[in-house]
């Protein structure tokens, strides 16, 4: 069973008690206008708490809590605006920056790593076209909740790795709606050195790979383009990419 606090903000002095039900609803009946924190506790779990406002003839949103076992470490992955994030990733690196253990995030988000003995850990999130977040010095018990940012602009389309020294190269770029994008790569003298036209999907990161396994080293010039339904032509600014040898 948990024991709930309600403590006022201001002093931290718990003002009611009350007891989940077997399916964790809890009820805090008598409150006056204000703000307030909800404190879970429970055996075997980290608590947990979350800030709520009362005000009198109004009702209240639920105050929804997780609380995290002792023996994992969990929380959620999310983006800026709360958008769809494409292939997200969660790993647990130890001390020395090893993965230990991955996992993938449910359609909410939501990641548990587990089970986990004692130590200090590290958790690393990802997801395509956006910036990795490491949160380090955890233990078993802690939460580690992400908010990933957009890796590139809308306007941007970007290869890598850059420089490439290996045989694959990738374009990276986003579209707002589904299109026909046409990806094509000149050297220094403007000769047309590779192109491909293929679909792209709407509403996300998109990515398309190319073997460099056969391409001369140098400096190459690349322009993105994207045709949607209507056949409005829409460009991405242009880049540079290196092969090397």
């Amino acid at each position: 069973m948990a024991q709930i606090t309600v403590p006022g903000i201001d002093n931290r002095i718990p003002t009611r008690f009350g007891v989940c039900e077997r399916n964790g609803a809890y009820k805090i009946m008598g409150l006056h206008s204000g703000e307030f924190d909800v404190e879970v506790q429970a055996a075997g779990y980290s608590s947990s708490s979350k800030g709520f406002m009362v005000t009198l003839g109004e009702e209240t949103e639920n105050a929804n809590i997780t609380l995290v076992a002792q023996t994992t470490i969990a929380g959620v992955v999310k983006s800026h605006g709360n958008g769809r994030l494409e292939n997200p990733r969660v790993m647990l690196l130890d001390a020395s920056n090893q993965v230990v253990l991955q996992t993938v995030p449910d359609n909410g988000g939501n990641y548990i790593l587990s089970p986990l003995s004692d130590g200090s850990y590290s958790v690393k999130a990802s997801a395509l076209g956006m910036k990795s977040q490491t949160i380090a010095n955890l233990n078993a018990g802690d939460r580690a909740d992400f908010t990933l940012s957009p890796l590139i602009g809308k306007d941007e389309a970007i290869s890598y790795p850059n420089s490439s020294r290996g045989d694959r190269l990738t374009f990276l770029y986003w579209l707002e709606e589904d299109a026909t994008v046409l990806i094509r790569v000149y050297n220094q003298s403007a000769e047309l050195v590779w192109d491909w036209e293929g679909p792209g999907i709407g509403g996300r990161f998109n990515r398309h790979h190319w073997q460099v396994s056969g391409v001369a080293p140098g400096v190459y010039l690349y322009k993105v383009t994207a045709r949607n339904n209507q056949g409005s032509v829409s460009s991405f600014k242009d880049g540079k990419l290196t092969v090397i040898k």
